[in-house]
């Protein structure tokens, strides 16, 4: 049932969403649910958990981790120059 309805809420949402915000959706999720979170949300929505977990770790410390590697991304070039 709760499977169901997350998925239902996802496909809702999905044609909306870019990459971070699936993630961090199915984190929020995860999150709100408890014990076997992960998992269920992966079955959910078909995020892998591994993602799952990331978006997790992005929420519960407040930083977005791929805005990180993309700023580095930028500041790399910048330094050969």
């Amino acid at each position: 049932m709760l499977e169901e309805i997350i998925s239902k809420k996802y496909n809702l949402l999905k044609p909306f969403l870019d990459e971070k915000s699936k993630r961090l959706f199915a984190a929020a999720e995860a999150l709100s649910i408890g014990k076997g979170n992960i998992s269920i949300v992966s079955r959910a929505t078909g995020i892998s958990e591994n993602t799952i977990k990331k978006g997790c770790t992005e929420l519960e410390s407040g930083k977005s981790l791929s805005d990180n590697n993309r700023t580095y991304a930028l500041e790399v070039p910048n330094q050969l120059q």
